[in-house]
């Protein structure tokens, strides 16, 4: 799942301060997904492989937060949603996090 910020940049300065603001955010998303996985740990593995990242390509800036194991999609889809995290994170935050970009941009 990602959340993706696509616009036209007027200057460099505003765009790397985006770029900022979503790694900066990434990484109190990522902290937030490790402390509130609904799931209970067997190994810690899935929680430990919670991340999220922030992408550069072109003027386009992506925060992307997303499992490193691989039945990661099944801790998301499967068992009618109970253990999923990352929707219901980027659910919690996405209008908090486009109130700063939009503020950025004002």
């Amino acid at each position: 799942m990602s959340v993706t910020v696509n616009k036209a940049f007027d200057t460099e300065r505003l765009f790397y301060g985006l770029v900022l603001l979503m790694a900066i955010e990434g990484k109190e998303l990522e902290g937030e997904m490790k402390a509130n996985a609904p799931w209970k740990d067997r190994t810690g593995t899935a929680r430990q492989s919670l991340h999220a990242t922030t992408i550069v390509e072109r003027k386009q800036v992506t925060l992307r937060l997303s499992h490193g194991v691989d039945y990661g999609i099944h801790l998301e889809l499967g068992h009618a949603g109970r253990y999923a995290i990352l929707k219901p994170t980027v659910d919690k935050h996405r209008t908090e996090i486009r109130r700063m970009v939009e503020s950025l941009f004002r």
